[in-house]
């Protein structure tokens, strides 16, 4: 910590010759930012979801454009439900692993690196993807659940990077903008994917691997180019930017002992873990399976299926970044605490009971329709939740999401695997009986969420000793370490204007 202090200290002194007037056009490098960790967002989704279209012209007769005329494809691979279920569950069993460790190794080697070899790794991976599965089905399962592994350093990567580069009053609003690339990544990967497997090059799917496999490296590139690990580092941000950032006490090091007991028997943890879990078992299983049920229920094409596939993760996305504006705004007139509950709970309540109604629709367009506003409630939920991480504890809100996205992560593979069990005749009736699960998850996530959770900072401390149930007992009983009181943003203003 002392060398962190010695750090903060010489580059405070060395603003004025280090860091340039704002003068004349000016974009806000914590907007640059936003734009990066939000299309890091939606490349790991795209990589995540494009099979669940891809699959479906992998492992079925479909009309396919040569250039010329429609022939008939045939059945590449020869998968049932169960199947399917389980190579599109793959991600997840890597997904799992990794979320927890994140927060560590981006102390240890920088956010910025954690995240530029995690998606440079997995684009690798992905453009690869078709001469695996051609190999062999075990090498094409075990591919994704490494692809799973590395991509999970994303969602606590980006909460990392902002806990040093969102300033307090914009932190719901920055936050909610870069994890709704998460949505956009189906809005993005569903159509493409549906419009490549059935015009692309290369037979179809593959193309969908190597064009979306490509989008991750040119990521790569910019990241490389455009992002710093804190304001401090950036070459070309402002006096004036750098003078907004009001969390520079907040700052994790190598050296910091990550307060684990303190972390797992909180309460407000406990709420954001069960939040997440329940959130992402609705969310996950349509993710993964929607194009499925689009395809087996409605009968619609491939590209058809990839388009309105999307649809409800277009309006997710929408009330995603609106939510997160809102939420910034309610601050000035209602307690964090109710704000993030009210959004939680009404977005899983209301989610879960137009996805059951989805279910009784005869109309295709109807069914659509009203998936797309259930999904939207989505985005309510998400808003709720994710950034509830940051709420509990800015200085550890990476590891908190990473250890409540890891936990959540197993309905990845739980979800699509129940749907493969359930729906082997692909009827609407065994549809239904997957929606009304999702349903009740989701609802008794946000009843129990209203419980739990919490809108204000917890006491966590910065030592750990070696008994942990004397460690807690001293949070429990609101003695606080003096280094873990929120800082002074008038003293801390004038440290920065010296």
């Amino acid at each position: 910590m002392e060398n962190l202090k010695d750090h903060l200290g010489q580059s405070l002194e060395d603003l004025k010759h280090k860091k340039t007037e704002q003068k004349g056009f000016y974009i806000p490098r914590r907007y640059i930012m936003a734009v990066l960790l939000f299309s890091i967002c939606m490349l790991m989704n795209c990589q995540r979801s494009c099979l669940s279209v891809a699959i479906v012209a992998m492992s079925s007769t479909t009309k396919f454009w040569d250039g010329d005329q429609w022939v008939d494809q045939e059945a590449e691979f020869d998968w049932d439900s169960e199947k399917k279920g389980m190579l599109l569950g793959a991600f997840f069993y890597g997904y799992f692993f990794t979320q927890i460790p994140t927060g560590y190794l981006c102390m240890k080697f920088g956010g910025k690196n954690v995240l530029l070899f995690s998606m440079a790794s997995a684009s690798v991976i992905h453009v690869l993807i078709p001469f695996i599965v051609r190999f062999s089905d075990s090498l094409f399962f075990a591919s994704r659940v490494l692809q799973g592994l590395l991509l999970g350093f994303v969602l606590p990567g980006n909460h990392f990077m902002w806990g040093k580069w969102a300033p307090m009053k914009e932190k719901a609003s920055l936050v909610s903008i870069s994890v709704s690339g998460l949505s956009s990544g189906m809005l993005t990967a569903y159509p493409i994917s549906g419009i490549l497997s059935q015009y692309g090059f290369a037979g179809g799917w593959p193309s969908v691997f190597y064009v979306v496999g490509a989008g991750g490296f040119l990521w790569c590139f910019a990241w490389y180019i455009l992002a710093a690990e804190s304001p401090l580092e950036h070459k070309t941000i402002s006096k004036q930017e750098l003078a907004l950032m009001d969390q520079l006490s907040q700052y994790s090091s190598e050296d910091d002992v990550i307060p684990w007991c303190s972390i797992l028997k909180n309460k407000a943890v406990f709420a954001v873990i069960i939040a997440n879990f329940t959130f992402d078992f609705s969310y996950y299983t349509l993710l993964i399976t929607m194009p499925l049920f689009l395809r087996d229920v409605h009968n619609y094409a491939v590209a058809t299926t990839g388009m309105l596939s999307a649809l409800p993760w277009f309006c997710m996305t929408v009330m995603i970044t609106l939510c997160g504006y809102v939420s910034d705004k309610l601050r000035r007139h209602l307690n964090v605490g109710l704000i993030r509950k009210l959004f939680f709970n009404s977005g899983s309540i209301l989610s879960g009971v137009l996805l059951v109604i989805s279910g009784y629709i005869v109309s295709s367009s109807g069914t659509v329709a009203v998936m797309c506003l259930s999904v939207a409630f989505f985005g309510f939920a998400f808003s709720g939740f994710m950034v509830n991480a940051m709420d509990v504890s800015p200085k550890y809100g990476s590891t908190i999401i990473g250890i409540s996205n890891s936990l959540a992560s197993v309905t990845g593979f739980i979800g699509p695997g129940m749907v493969g069990v359930i729906t082997k005749e692909g009827t609407n009736d065994e549809w239904i009986v997957i929606f009304y699960i999702l349903a009740t998850v989701s609802i008794t996530g946000g009843i129990l969420f209203a419980i739990l959770g919490s809108g204000e900072a917890q006491p966590f401390v910065e030592e750990v000793g070696d008994d942990c149930d004397a460690e807690y007992e001293r949070i429990e009983k609101g003695e606080e370490d003096e280094r873990t009181s929120p800082p002074n943003d008038e003293v801390k203003n004038d440290e920065i204007e010296k």
